[in-house]
């Protein structure tokens, strides 16, 4: 009986999104003016600390290179709407990833993981475990505005190269 709890609670860690674990991407849901604030986490001992700033309409990373390994992202969403933070291990440029309507297919790139959209003025916090390469982290929320226009917080300007030596 002990060994299937200890099962079921490894398994239901695994699903939070913060192991490090690659998962595979979902739609996101639309984040409108009632996303929830951002949930941090305690950064794991000996992992790199890498800040980032998501505003309107721009992706900050501080530093933007990380040693491979635990890299521990802390977002600030110092924007005025609700933001969020995917991250894809690309060679493109960072404006260059393909995108259908101003969403970049999740399912189309080598998605690692992501926050999924969070509050204006909240933190929110991510780990991985992140090999040698070239990145680019992303704000993929797409949206109508009262006008009826869509706006591509993507094709707005919300992604940055980031790299793991």
């Amino acid at each position: 009986m002990f060994l299937l709890a200890l099962a079921a609670a490894l398994l239901a860690s695994i699903g939070c999104g913060d192991s490090g674990t690659k998962v595979e991407p979902e739609p996101d849901p639309e984040p409108g003016a009632n996303a929830d604030p951002g949930a941090v986490s305690t950064p794991p001992l000996g992992s790199t600390l890498v800040s980032i700033a998501l505003t309107e309409f721009s992706v900050v990373p501080d530093p933007a290179t990380a040693p491979a390994g635990e890299v521990y992202f802390l977002a600030t969403n110092a924007g005025a709407e609700a933001h969020e933070l995917v991250v894809i291990k690309s060679d493109l440029a960072p404006d260059a990833l393909p995108n259908g309507e101003g969403r970049v297919p999740e399912d189309e790139v080598d998605f690692i993981g992501e926050i999924e959209p969070f509050a204006a003025g909240s933190d929110a916090s991510i780990v991985f475990e992140l090999e040698q390469g070239a990145y680019v982290l992303i704000c993929n929320i797409v949206e109508e505005e009262a006008s009826g226009n869509t706006e591509s917080h993507y094709l707005e300007g919300m992604h940055a190269a980031f790299t793991v030596e």
